[in-house]
Formats: structure tokens, C-alpha cells, sequence
């Protein structure tokens, strides 16, 4: 049997994020499999991701998202990744005020709300 994957839109997502909460990208890309697969990174920059190989669309959905103040975002062990069985094969940004010289990854969970 195959188990069909649910299509990326910003009201499922966000459904999403409000009925679990603490959803990790990886959750989000396990979830919606191939789709929300590509090569873009996301993060705020100086060389700090919170996640990478993702598409556009995702990109986009999260962007809206938080720009509408739906979600927010926050800081979260590598464990919670570990636990959902994707991580990015990157150093942990543990001072991520500062930037870095190489990309570091700094993990994040999507929250629902205003932070």
C-alpha cells in the first residue's frame, strides 16, 4: 500500500504546526516527503542555517507564515532532530550571535503564534 503524502499549502502547514506544535523541518520533510525537497538553505545568514536541501515553496510557505506572525520560531537541542531521524551534517551554532566563517546549523522547532 502507499501512503500518499498530504500537498504543501500554507493552511495545511499551519494546521499542522497549531495541532502538534514544536515541529521540527525535519517533521516538515518527512511529512511532505519530495515536495518540500530542493536545494535552497534557510536561516538568518552570517553563515547560520536552520535548514537546508529544502524548495522554494517551502521557503516561501515559512516566510509568509512568520511575516503574518502565524508561527515563530525557536531554538531547540539537536536531540529533538535526532529523535525525528533527520540532522544536517553541519557544526552546531552555539554562539549564533556572532555569525561564522563556515555554515553552522542552528536547529529550530516552528511554534504557533507570535512569539
Amino acid at each position: 500500500m502507499v501512503e500518499l503524502k498530504p500537498e504543501l499549502t500554507k493552511e495545511d502547514l499551519l494546521q499542522y504546526i497549531e495541532d502538534w506544535d514544536l515541529v521540527t523541518l525535519a517533521e516538515i520533510t518527512l511529512r511532505y516527503g519530495d515536495p518540500v525537497k530542493g536545494n535552497m538553505s534557510w536561516g538568518p545568514g552570517r553563515n547560520i542555517v536552520f535548514w537546508a536541501n529544502q524548495s522554494e515553496k517551502l521557503t516561501s510557505v515559512l516566510m509568509e507564515l512568520l511575516a503574518e506572525r502565524k508561527i515563530h520560531l525557536h531554538a531547540t537541542s539537536i536531540h529533538t532532530y535526532i529523535i525525528d531521524g533527520l540532522c544536517l551534517n553541519l557544526p552546531i551554532a552555539r554562539r549564533p550571535r556572532n555569525g561564522y566563517k563556515k555554515k553552522h546549523w542552528l536547529p529550530i522547532v516552528l511554534r504557533p503564534g507570535a512569539s
